[in-house]
């Protein structure tokens, strides 16, 4: 599967150290293997040489790789990889920009003279990652981070996990059946009442709220909102209140924003208007607001959004959401220190850590 990253990569040479050394595993690039020069392999990835050096330079780090001189770069054979390394895992449900910014705060927390990170990344493909999940736990691994994104992930082979007695640390609000293990998020309610704050702050009193998620944590959200809007005098009821179904979100290929843009074009189609929606996450902003702007409604004058929680869409959206942020590399940070110190053997009860949120308003208010 997918070797990670040192300290000193960026984003493009993340990917091609997780493509490159995927392909060394399945076997693409054999041991022994002479691979293609730095301008081939830019050519054949569509990235820079330097991009490619980088890459390289990681891979080597990790035993992967080895620079033969009048050679050129082989593939080492494992058993002539570094025994002393240990290895640790990252398990992400879907390749993203927010995974991106979790695996580069890992690899800054990571003691790389000691360990060696490991990525394992779907495309939102369910069975695979349970197939990935019982395949890095028969690996044994010194201890995994898996970034459990939605409810839907939480129903997989993790008894896999517990038997193999593996130190886990959870990314993400949602807990792991069965496993004890430690967890680093953000709390859940901190997004719900800086929104609240910030609609009250606006005067804006027309409230409704769309999610495509588990009505368990939207709940937390839901009554902080309701709770800072109440010191107002300002109401958010239930009629007001939309929990939508997202399958296309699970699909090959996904279409995460499809379910909730569908939804609200036929929400108003009968005639549905309000001051400011307010989404559970960025996803069904985006797919919201392309069915808002579709209907000629503008934004911010006539309807504003604004979401509980940055989905890194920066790309994908029409306008610039308000959001809320939540700062992924320091989870990722503290997540493989949490890691680190239960492999080097504390035994304490299982902990959650909380990382803070912060509001910052976009164009769509």
């Amino acid at each position: 599967m997918n070797e990670t990253i040192t300290k000193t990569t960026n984003t493009r040479s993340i990917k091609l150290v997780n493509v490159l050394s995927q392909e060394i595993a399945e076997g693409r690039f054999a041991p022994g293997t002479l691979l293609p020069t730095d301008r081939e392999l830019a050519g054949r990835y569509s990235v820079s040489t330097n991009t490619v050096r980088k890459s390289l330079l990681v891979l080597q780090r990790q035993g992967l790789l080895a620079r033969q001189p009048q050679r050129g770069v082989v593939v080492v054979s494992p058993g002539l990889r570094d025994p002393g390394l240990k290895r640790v895992a990252f398990i992400s449900p879907m390749a993203s920009v927010l995974a991106n910014e979790f695996l580069a705060g890992l690899t800054d927390g990571l003691d790389d003279d000691r360990f060696v990170a490991a990525t394992y990344i779907t495309r939102e493909d369910l069975d695979k990652y349970r197939k990935i999940i019982i395949h890095v736990a028969d690996q044994r691994p010194s201890g995994m981070v898996i970034w459990v994104q939605t409810r839907e992930y939480c129903e997989v082979a993790w008894e896999c996990l517990a038997k193999a007695r593996i130190p886990v640390v959870g990314l993400g609000p949602h807990s792991i059946p069965n496993l004890a293990c430690d967890y680093v998020r953000d709390c859940v309610a901190d997004a719900g009442t800086l929104i609240g704050r910030y609609l009250v702050r606006r005067n804006l009193r027309d409230i409704a709220f769309l999610c495509t998620t588990s009505r368990t944590i939207q709940g937390e959200r839901i009554t902080a909102i309701r709770k800072e809007l109440a010191r107002a005098g300002i109401e958010l009821p239930e009629k007001r209140i939309f929990f939508v179904d997202a399958p296309r979100g699970y699909k090959q290929p996904p279409d995460p924003y499809a379910d909730a843009r569908d939804f609200m074009a036929r929400l108003l189609d009968r005639g549905f208007r309000c001051e400011c929606m307010v989404f559970g996450h960025d996803y069904p902003a985006v797919g919201a607001l392309e069915a808002v702007l579709a209907k000629g409604i503008r934004v911010p004058d006539k309807m504003k959004l604004i979401s509980c929680g940055r989905s890194g869409v920066e790309a994908i959206s029409p306008m610039k959401l308000s959001t809320c942020f939540v700062d992924f590399p320091e989870q990722g940070r503290k997540a493989i220190q949490v890691l680190m110190r239960r492999i080097d053997g504390y035994d304490g009860p299982p902990e959650i850590h909380y990382t803070p949120v912060t509001l910052h308003e976009g164009e769509t208010t």
